[in-house]
């Protein structure tokens, strides 16, 4: 198993998860919009800590070595979270949905649809995001120039 394909397993798994997890919530949830941005933030930090987790558990177990992840000193990576919480914002769930969403009547096709968003958004935001930081400070937050194309 490659290292890119365990990222993007990973984050579509967390995808996955806070979707079915807020969907379930907010099937009850009587609470006004300053709580559920508030419990949406503390989901990000709790999925940016998760993030970090899983990028230090892989580093041991495949490389046997802890490495250095991220540009922070505390154990959050927020691509992750804000990825994932950005991507529920925009594409909702698979049954209501937003956007294109809307139009497919197919449930299958939906699905479909979702998940290849679902890997296409944590992609291109990890992809804009070192640019910006490359372009920006001249750091470069991921390296993987010995994989074929690579374009950072």
């Amino acid at each position: 198993m490659s290292a890119r394909f365990f990222v993007y397993f990973c984050e579509y798994a967390s995808i996955l998860a806070y979707v079915m997890a807020v969907q379930v919530e907010r099937k009850t949830e009587k609470d006004g919009v300053w709580i559920r941005l508030a419990k949406d933030w503390l989901l990000l930090l709790w999925l940016s800590s998760l993030g970090w987790i899983w990028e230090m558990l892989y580093g041991f177990f495949f490389f046997q070595r802890f490495s250095k992840s991220g540009f922070l000193s505390l154990p959050i990576c927020p691509i992750y979270g804000f990825t994932i919480v950005g991507f529920f914002y925009l594409m909702g769930v698979p049954q209501g949905g937003r956007y294109a969403l809307k139009f497919v009547k197919s449930v299958f096709w939906r699905y479909i649809i979702y998940a290849f968003v679902a890997f296409l958004i944590p992609t291109l935001s990890e992809l804009f995001v070192g640019f910006f930081f490359h372009g920006i400070w001249g750091v470069r937050l991921w390296n993987y120039s010995a994989l074929p194309l690579n374009v950072l």
